[in-house]
């Protein structure tokens, strides 16, 4: 982008309704300078976070770069250099000719990178939807093996619980029939086997 804005601001610089607006001009020129050097910065920001995402940077599209970064800032200073002379004619030459290609070859390091990081990110998209996936099933998986459990153990409670009150009214059944002679074994430990067992 500060590369665009850098190329605008000369573009209209350039433009024959300005060059008879030497304040105009000073304005373009200023941009165009803070624009190179934002360039630069941002590019070097941009490696550093490239560099720490764990991503290999291609020392030739880095090289490709930076030479011609070097090389549109001389061409920025020497298209300056003559707007501010009123020289418009070789700032022209110098813009149409060798700056625009050094731009092109810059932007296309540039666009080079971009493509890797597009890459990469659809790779760790795909990555991340792939163990989402995963992890769905897991915790489906897990949710469905705890309430099998639940309800194996509330079956095995309950059935433990009716089987108790079974006897439990067997051995009241005995006794509302006159038959005290009970003889019932049981071994729970819980409320309902104690029960049973003083009952007996």
């Amino acid at each position: 982008r500060d590369g665009y804005q850098s190329n605008i601001s000369i573009t209209q610089a350039l433009n024959n309704t300005n060059k008879g607006k030497p304040e105009e001009i000073r304005k373009l020129i200023i941009l165009c300078k803070e624009k190179v050097d934002q360039l630069n910065t941002r590019y070097n920001a941009f490696m550093d976070l490239f560099k720490t995402s764990g991503s290999k940077v291609d020392a030739s599209i880095d090289n490709t770069f930076r030479t011609n970064f070097t090389e549109l800032s001389k061409l920025s200073d020497q298209i300056i250099g003559n707007l501010q002379s009123g020289n418009f004619e070789q700032a022209e030459t110098t813009y149409y000719g060798d700056y625009l290609k050094v731009f092109e070859r810059m932007r296309e390091a540039i666009n080079q990178y971009t493509d890797i990081l597009l890459k990469e990110a659809e790779l760790d998209y795909k990555d991340t939807s792939t163990n989402d996936r995963s992890m769905r099933f897991m915790a489906i998986l897990i949710f469905v093996l705890v309430i099998s459990i639940a309800l194996i153990i509330s079956l095995l409670t309950s059935r433990s619980i009716v089987l108790q009150m079974n006897k439990a009214m067997e051995i009241a059944e005995n006794i509302s029939n006159g038959n005290l002679d009970i003889k019932m074994m049981t071994t729970s430990k819980d409320e309902t086997g104690r029960m049973l067992h003083k009952l007996i």
